[in-house]
């Protein structure tokens, strides 16, 4: 289990729910990555709701943040539509640059990326389809 990532997937709402720290890199973004997938509860189609409002910094090898992006795009990797929301903290640009070139670079992905600030999160939730934000934990 990665320790800067939290999730809790909620089968019963068809959505997973992670929380960052503030500092992580892109290889332990790529682990969470395979965490999640691999966890008995997650299914294929779930929703995301990822809350990266404390997130500040992102370090390491931007060619795995690519490589986790090409592997979003892949039909055999990803086979069911589903959608995902990234809740930023309001004053972060550099966060949404990264985010932002996450989305451009899963453009032929089935999950629908989008980008929230943390004062929108009515608008992720209706997004998502949820009525409110489930609790983040650990499984």
């Amino acid at each position: 289990m990665n320790a800067n990532f939290h999730y809790k997937i909620y089968p019963e709402l068809n959505v997973f729910v992670v929380k960052s720290v503030a500092k992580v890199t892109f290889e332990e973004m790529i682990i969470h990555v395979g965490d999640l997938m691999n966890d008995p509860f997650y299914k294929m189609g779930m929703n995301g709701y990822y809350d990266f409002s404390l997130l500040e910094q992102v370090d390491g090898n931007i060619d795995i943040f690519h490589q986790t992006a090409q592997a979003m795009n892949d039909k055999n990797v990803i086979y069911q539509s589903s959608k995902t929301a990234f809740i930023l903290a309001n004053d972060n640009e550099s966060m949404r640059r990264i985010f932002h070139g996450y989305i451009i670079m899963t453009s032929q992905s089935l999950v629908d990326y989008r980008i929230f600030m943390s004062s929108d999160i009515a608008m992720a939730l209706n997004f998502l389809d949820l009525a409110e934000v489930p609790l983040i934990g650990e499984n």
